[in-house]
């Protein structure tokens, strides 16, 4: 059974609460979102759809036939005639001259030249035979310093091979016979002034006393220039000592001379103008040294008495026999003589050779 509702519910029931007063919610209005425009393209970028015209049809045009038109050949006149050209006048031929041809001049023998009576000619120059340029001297190159050298290398080879019986068979095994050992001995004697059938010539005391001179200071020159130059003044050193040095005897002459020279050089040469201050630097070094110009004054008067007594024509040419001797017989013996005392001994050892000095060569020794 249904049980009926009554204004505050169900019957039976309690009342039902009165209604409580809702007030309504009063909100503020929400204004509209702006509105965007939507991005428009460019106008390139917009793709414009191709208009294609429509193009009428044409209807095709016949034309009528027309009729072919008669072709009437054009009359052509012919050519004017013209005249032949007139000939040319004929050109008479010019005359020539002949010309005249002197005749060539008759040959005349040339003078014969003339001839010096012979009451001009000198003997002398009759007598004296051609000089024969093809033969070179056989002391082309060496230095006056290196002949002067010699004499003490063959003694010290003289006496090697004449007491040593094994060096002498060693020699004789390539022909070196007691001739060969007389003439070396003969030549040696030749040089150094040993007559024994005569007595020696007087020496000249000055001439003597300035070899001497200049024999015994050329070491100490040396020892004081050369450090010098070398360590303060190297280029100048180097065209200054070049291959020079102290000597022992009658070389020490011309050993000092050569130094005396080249220092002359350095102070006035004309080819050493671009080193000038340089050079006169390495004067004044020396100067400062106790070699100045006095000093150098002095060593050039020694040098000239010195050679002021020399008879170099005997004397060079002794010299120079005595060199040939000595280089062929060294030679051979450097190739049989083997053990190294030996060599030493005779003066033939490695490094004992003699060789050119720096000094200008000796021209036509012999």
């Amino acid at each position: 059974m249904s049980i009926p509702r009554t204004q505050y519910g169900r019957a039976g029931l309690t009342p039902a609460a009165p209604p409580v007063a809702v007030r309504p919610v009063v909100r503020p209005p929400i204004p509209p979102a702006p509105v965007r425009p939507a991005p428009v393209p460019p106008a390139a970028a917009v793709p414009v759809p191709a208009v294609v015209a429509e193009v009428p049809s044409v209807p095709a045009v016949v034309h009528p036939e027309v009729a072919p038109v008669a072709v009437v050949p054009a009359e052509v006149a012919p050519a004017p005639e013209v005249a032949a050209a007139a000939p040319a006048p004929e050109v008479a031929p010019a005359e020539v001259a002949p010309v005249e041809v002197a005749p060539a001049p008759a040959e005349v023998p040339p003078a014969p030249a003339p001839v010096a009576p012979a009451a001009e000619i000198p003997a002398a120059a009759v007598s004296a035979p051609a000089p024969v340029a093809d033969v070179p001297s056989p002391l082309a190159g060496v230095s006056r310093q290196t002949l002067e050298e010699t004499p003490a290398r063959v003694l010290s080879f003289l006496r090697a091979v004449g007491t040593t019986p094994a060096i002498r068979a060693l020699m004789a095994s390539r022909g070196y016979e007691a001739s060969d050992h007389q003439e070396g001995w003969d030549l040696l004697h030749s040089v150094s002034g040993y007559t024994p059938e005569t007595p020696p010539q007087g020496v000249d005391v000055k001439v003597r006393d300035a070899i001497v001179t200049l024999d015994n200071e050329d070491e100490d020159l040396f020892r004081i220039l050369g450090p010098a130059l070398r360590r303060l003044h190297p280029l100048q050193a180097k065209y200054v000592l070049d291959g020079l040095g102290p000597a022992v005897g009658p070389a020490a002459v011309s050993s000092v001379k050569l130094l005396l020279k080249r220092l002359d050089s350095l102070e006035t040469s004309p080819e050493r103008i671009a080193t000038r201050p340089q050079d006169h630097a390495a004067l004044a070094t020396l100067a400062k040294r106790g070699i100045d110009a006095k000093e150098r004054a002095r060593l050039s008067a020694l040098v000239e008495i010195a050679e002021s007594g020399e008879h170099d024509e005997p004397h060079l040419a002794g010299l120079g026999q005595l060199y040939a001797w000595y280089e062929d017989w060294s030679a051979v013996a450097r190739s049989v003589v083997k053990r190294s005392d030996y060599q030493c001994r005779m003066g033939v050892a490695k490094g004992t050779k003699i060789e050119a000095a720096a000094e200008p060569p000796v021209a036509n020794v012999g």
